[in-house]
């Protein structure tokens, strides 16, 4: 209460002037200023510092629920990751089996064709065997029956010559004087 007085005492007693003590006008200048400051702006401050306070709350609370929609879209995504992992793997194994399949048709296919074609050249090479053969034999029964035949027609050529020798020779005994 005694510093209200002193300074009523001070703003009473003095004229209007100008106080040329620079502590005490500074004094009262600053205390008019917060006066001014805390009566008039000071509502306005409070409310804009009440207005960003929530506008700061609410987007730390926003934040949070950012990061925790983030976390379950994380969580979320690695689960979806694994699953995906584990239906790469079941898709790898089933290739594998696909593939080892399908070799294994294949081989049996190729295997089946190449026993078919090596019976196949077994039976060409068999019936041109017997082709062979057969020319063969008749070519030999060919030249027997010509040597055969060539024998007998000799032979009958001899035996004709033989006949008309044994005729001339019989012929010259018995012809006096052996003219022909």
């Amino acid at each position: 209460m005694q510093s209200s007085i002193d300074v009523l005492s001070i703003l009473v007693s003095h004229e209007f002037g100008i106080n040329t003590d620079v502590f005490e006008t500074n004094i009262i200048n600053i205390a008019i200023l917060l006066f001014i400051l805390f009566n008039f702006v000071g509502g306005a401050l409070k409310a804009s510092m009440a207005e960003r306070k929530q506008t700061i709350i609410e987007s730390v609370e926003g934040s949070e629920n950012r990061i925790n929609e983030a976390r379950l879209r994380f969580d979320e995504a690695q689960k979806q990751l694994e699953q995906v992992e584990l239906i790469l793997t079941e898709i790898k194994n089933e290739t594998k089996l696909v593939k080892s399949e399908m070799l294994k048709t294949e081989f049996s296919k190729a295997n089946e064709l190449i026993t078919k074609q090596f019976a196949s050249a077994s039976r060409v090479i068999k019936d041109r065997e017997r082709l062979i053969f057969y020319y063969v034999l008749r070519q030999v029964l060919q030249l027997t029956l010509f040597q055969a035949f060539r024998l007998f027609l000799l032979s009958v050529s001899i035996k004709g010559q033989k006949q008309k020798c044994l005729n001339d020779s019989i012929h010259l005994f018995v012809s006096p004087g052996g003219n022909l």
